[in-house]
C-alpha cells in the first residue's frame, strides 16, 4: 500500500492511497477464507466445504464489501502510525473506485482533526455565580411522581365508583325527537375527573358512588339541544399507588437503593435549576 499527501488545511488532511493488484489479490483471498470458514452449507461440515462449492456459493459483491473494510481500516491504521498526528479524529472515503481482483485500488482518504487550541488570557475572564440549591421537599415531590407513575389500574369489583376511576359503560343516548345519537351510543370508557369540561360532565356526577352492574340516567347537552343518556356500568378501573418495594430500582433507574435514586433526583433538579439560571 501507497499514499502521498495531496491536500492539508487548519481542519482536514487528505492522502491519495493505492493499493497494487498484488496486494488486492492477497487480501481478496484472505477475505474470500474468512468469509468461508463461517459459511454453512447443508450435508457438510463449517470449514469443510469443497473450494469449488464455496466459489459458487460465496459472491464477488460480498468479498469487496467486506474487503473494503479490511482495507480501510489497513489505510487507516498505517497512515495514523506514520504521521504521528494524535488529533487526526474522523476519517472518510472520497473518490474511490470499484475494486476489481486484478487491478490496482485507488481512492482519497481524508481524516478531520483538531487542531491544538492557542488559549488567551483567560484568567481575566469573570463568572457570574448562581445561588442554586435544592431542597429536600422538592426531591420528595420529584419522588412521588416517578412512585406515581408506576401505580397500576387494578378492577374494582365489589365497591363505588369514586373520583379519578376509569369506568367503562353501555351507553345509549337519543336527542328530543327520540333519534339515536351514535356519538355517545355504545361501548365507552370514560375517567371520572371533575376537572374535565365537557359534554359527559352530568354523566359522571350521576356515575359517582355506582357500582358494577348499575344504571344511570341524565341528560346532557349537544349543540344547544337536550340529549337523554342511560348508561350501564360494566367495570371500574381505579389505579393504585405502589411502593418503593414493588420496584426494581436496578433496573428501572441502575441505581441499588433509595439514597442513590434521592440523590441521582436531586442533582437532576440542580442541573435543570441551574440551566434556567444561566438562559
Amino acid at each position: 500500500m501507497d499514499y502521498s499527501k495531496t491536500y492539508e488545511s487548519s481542519t482536514k488532511v487528505e492522502f491519495n492511497v493505492m493499493f497494487p493488484k498484488e496486494e488486492i489479490e492477497k487480501e481478496w483471498k484472505q477475505t474470500f477464507d474468512a468469509i468461508a470458514s463461517r459459511t454453512n452449507i447443508a450435508g457438510f461440515r463449517k470449514g469443510k466445504v469443497p473450494k469449488a462449492i464455496l466459489e459458487k456459493v460465496i459472491k464477488d459483491e460480498d468479498i469487496i464489501e467486506s474487503l473494503k473494510e479490511v482495507l480501510l481500516r489497513k489505510t487507516f491504521n498505517k497512515i495514523k502510525e506514520e504521521q504521528g498526528d494524535k488529533n487526526l479524529y474522523n476519517v472518510f472515503k472520497e473518490d474511490e473506485s470499484e475494486i476489481q481482483r486484478d487491478k490496482d485500488y485507488n481512492f482519497k482518504m481524508v481524516f478531520e482533526y483538531w487542531p491544538d487550541p492557542e488559549l488567551g488570557d483567560y484568567r481575566s475572564i469573570k463568572v457570574k455565580g448562581h445561588n442554586v440549591s435544592v431542597s429536600d421537599e422538592e426531591v420528595e415531590n420529584q419522588l412521588n411522581l416517578i412512585l406515581q407513575s408506576f401505580a397500576k389500574w387494578n378492577s374494582v369489583e365489589d365497591g363505588e365508583i369514586q373520583l379519578k376511576d376509569v369506568v367503562e359503560l353501555t351507553m345509549e343516548t337519543k336527542d328530543e325527537n327520540g333519534n339515536e345519537v351514535k356519538e355517545y351510543t355504545g361501548k365507552s370508557a370514560i375517567s371520572i375527573n371533575p376537572d374535565i369540561k365537557d359534554r359527559l360532565k352530568p354523566l359522571r356526577e350521576a356515575l359517582l358512588g355506582k357500582k358494577v352492574g348499575e344504571e344511570v340516567e341524565c341528560d346532557i347537552e349537544i349543540e344547544s339541544k337536550i340529549a337523554h343518556i342511560k348508561a350501564k356500568v360494566d367495570s371500574i378501573r381505579r389505579k393504585e399507588a405502589s411502593s418503593w418495594s414493588d420496584i426494581d430500582l436496578q433496573a428501572n433507574f441502575q441505581v441499588n437503593s433509595l439514597d442513590e435514586l434521592k440523590a441521582e433526583q436531586k442533582n437532576i433538579i440542580f442541573m435543570n435549576k441551574l440551566k434556567e439560571e444561566v438562559e
